[in-house]
């Protein structure tokens, strides 16, 4: 898939290089991400591993002690 804003120079550019079957549907294992503009580039490369699809996934973490909660 590519992105190409036609005011400017930013691009986006997601391939997805491999697929793997998790029960019965088809999802990429590897994406990889190029943004881009005239002055600067981001790439992200994903591997995806243990994936899991129609289920509740939980990222448990803890905020150390000192921390105050902005509104």
């Amino acid at each position: 898939t590519l992105i190409d804003d036609l005011n400017d120079t930013t691009s986006l550019s997601i391939e997805n290089s491999e697929f793997e079957l998790v029960d019965s549907v088809v999802v990429p294992s590897k994406i990889y991400l190029k943004a881009s503009n005239s002055k600067s580039e981001m790439v992200i490369d994903i591997h995806y591993s243990k994936t899991k699809v129609n289920e509740k996934t939980e990222f448990p973490f803890n905020i150390p002690e000192g921390y105050e909660k902005k509104e």
